[in-house]
């Protein structure tokens, strides 16, 4: 009864966030979380960073279901059927109380996300506590007309250079005790940028640490140029991706170290030393619209 419960919640949540005004930023900050869960060693835990979104069902029209997106190897690494996502509740105008939610994450050991076939992206739908809902009501929440494809991205003439925003929790750490995300910035590091399915990834100038992977990398701009024409009035925005990892230089050398010499068999070590290159590695949300897709079609 209690999932019946919060999974009706769940649409009326959806049903509230259709109609917001409130700009991205803002949506964005209530609506990512800290995930975090088992590794199946002692005293050991994994984390990372969830968003909520908005998913219109398609046998229902007018009505959806929040849907947790993030890396899919956020959700991999936690061992066991359940993860914990650490949710907010406003409790007064402005002040909030961090929250902790079980969520089942596998059922007899089958996934109970969906994950993109070649891409490092896990969505999956979620029941949500009454407050979710009724906080909703003035902050809505990140619909999938949100998401860029390739088409927003060109149309916008989204390039190297440009500015992008993301949230996490690096380190698994948090703003405040309140358990908001840390936003970050920085710019678009590659080229080219689309189609999505050939490019895959690109690189943003953000140092990513344990615990970004699975957080929403933005896009905000005013006054943009594009198609030969200024819009001065327009406020544009979208989410372009979310952090997959951290980008490394494999160094040209390597050491070699012989094991077993005989006639039978020949073995060596090799190891190859990695630099980080304080570089992110962003899954384009062409990827994100996709595994939604095949979320519907389940």
């Amino acid at each position: 009864m209690k999932y019946s419960v919060s999974l009706l919640l769940s649409l009326m949540f959806v049903t509230q966030c259709l109609s917001s005004a409130v700009e991205i930023n803002t949506r964005l900050m209530y609506y990512t979380y800290r995930i975090e869960g088992p590794t199946g060693e002692p005293n050991k835990v994994t984390f990372g960073t969830g968003f909520l979104m908005v998913v219109p069902e398609p046998n229902r029209p007018g009505e959806g279901q929040a849907v947790l997106v993030t890396a899919a190897h956020v959700l991999s690494k936690i061992s066991g059927s359940d993860a914990k996502i650490y949710l907010r509740q406003e409790v007064a105008e402005h002040k909030f109380k961090k929250v902790p939610w079980d969520i089942r994450i596998r059922d007899a050991n089958t996934p109970l996300w969906v994950q993109h076939p070649t891409a490092d992206v896990a969505v999956m739908k979620m029941p949500l506590p009454p407050f979710v809902s009724s906080q909703s009501r003035e902050v809505g929440g990140i619909s999938t007309d949100e998401l860029a494809d390739d088409r927003r991205m060109e149309k916008w003439e989204i390039h190297p250079g440009d500015e992008l925003l993301c949230l996490g929790y690096p380190l698994g750490a948090e703003a405040n005790p309140e358990g908001f995300a840390i936003l970050r910035s920085g710019r678009i590091a590659s080229f080219p940028l689309t189609p999505a399915s050939e490019v895959k990834s690109f690189l943003f100038d953000f140092e990513v640490f344990n615990g970004n992977s699975g957080g929403p990398v933005y896009f905000v701009d005013r006054g943009r140029t594009y198609g030969g024409v200024t819009y001065l009035d327009e406020m544009i925005s979208s989410v372009v991706g979310l952090v997959t990892e951290q980008a490394y230089q494999p160094q040209l050398l390597r050491s070699v170290r012989l094991l077993e010499d005989s006639p039978e068999r020949l073995r060596y070590e090799v190891t190859e030393t990695r630099e980080r290159l304080k570089l992110g590695v962003v899954v384009p949300a062409q990827f994100i619209k996709e595994t939604l897709d095949i979320l519907n079609k389940k």
